[in-house]
């Protein structure tokens, strides 16, 4: 009982800790990002709208390509080793009347 009121106290205390960190994390990371937003608009806006249509296809790609990778793993796309064409590919492969 002790043990699990120790885990159970530790697991608490780093979600608590961790629900803390996401406000200034999240601060951290809006400050740089719209400090390197501003400082591209500045040098050329150009650039600026080349760099975030860049991104986002990026980000896009990314998220068509991870959705494409779990659509096949859930296929089981996995041959069948267990017929007769199998069988003599194995043979054929290990033939060592063949190697000699």
């Amino acid at each position: 009982d002790v043990w699990d009121m120790r885990s159970l106290i530790t697991g608490c205390g780093h979600s608590f800790g961790s629900l803390i960190e996401i406000p200034n994390q999240l601060v951290d990371s809006g400050t740089q990002l719209a400090t390197a937003v501003g400082l591209v608009w500045r040098r050329s806006w150009r650039m600026t709208v080349v760099m975030a249509v860049v991104l986002t296809a990026q980000i896009l790609a990314s998220r068509g390509l991870q959705r494409l990778g779990d659509y096949l793993e859930s296929q089981q796309c996995v041959p069948d080793t267990r017929g007769k064409q199998m069988s003599n590919l194995w043979n054929a492969l290990v033939n060592t009347k063949a190697l000699i």
